[in-house]
């Protein structure tokens, strides 16, 4: 079977509407990819990193579908997810893998691998919080791959991120994307690197869903890491 078919079996039978399901399967290819695979165009290549929003009404089951393409990746070995709630300064913290950053008497922290994170959180305004300017024009910025990030003094040291690549599976409703990303924002950019991807309930509703068949759980993991 190809890579989507093992996903969706898997996945099994869902409340969460299908195509909420196919963007999740691109996500953890993506996170999985990182810097490893890239397109050539002009000056610079393309990555395959994503920002995607699940879009829907409360109960369409965005974090559902987000949590089952979590344990796919904690299968497949994937460790760098960003925390569920943090602040821009956390954020590049949490990116240089240091959970000593605090102690740390170094001028300056800098990175000589590649950075990666992938943000998965069913509820995308409990992470990035309500109308964070600074933290959305940094992410906005960040989507495009940089060679290297700097940052000036957190907590008295400089931040150099060598070779950031963020990756975004979040969820929010209509209501909670704009409380997320006000009107003054629109302009900075952020809208055109989101995937906002929308669906409706489903009317498929399940009393008491099966447990997850672990051979199509193994499958799916090996697939993935062949990937």
């Amino acid at each position: 079977m190809d890579y989507f078919s093992e996903y969706f079996k898997y996945v099994g039978d869902s409340e969460a509407p299908m195509i909420f399901h196919r963007w999740c399967a691109l996500s953890t290819i993506s996170s999985m990819i990182g810097r490893e695979v890239f397109l050539p165009f002009g000056h610079k290549p393309i990555f395959p990193n994503q920002y995607t929003l699940l879009l829907g009404a409360p109960g369409t089951r965005k974090s559902s579908a987000i949590g089952i393409a979590r344990t796919v990746l904690e299968k497949a070995g994937y460790k760098t997810f960003a925390k569920d709630r943090t602040s821009k300064e956390r954020f590049f913290m949490d990116m240089a893998r240091r959970a000593d950053f605090d102690e740390m008497d170094l001028e300056a922290l800098v990175l000589d691998a590649p950075s990666e994170v992938l943000v998965a959180n069913g509820e995308f305004l409990d992470f990035i919080g309500q109308g964070n300017m600074d933290f959305l024009t940094a992410l906005t910025n960040l989507w495009d791959n940089l060679d290297k990030y700097e940052h000036p003094k957190l907590h008295g040291k400089s931040v150099v991120i060598d070779k950031p690549t963020i990756n975004i599976l979040g969820g929010a409703t209509v209501k909670g994307l704009g409380m997320a990303i006000p009107p003054e924002d629109l302009g900075t950019g952020i809208l055109s690197r989101l995937l906002m991807i929308h669906a409706d309930m489903t009317e498929h509703k399940i009393t008491f869903p099966a447990p997850a068949k672990e051979d199509a759980a193994d499958q799916i993991v090996d697939t993935l890491q062949k990937i």
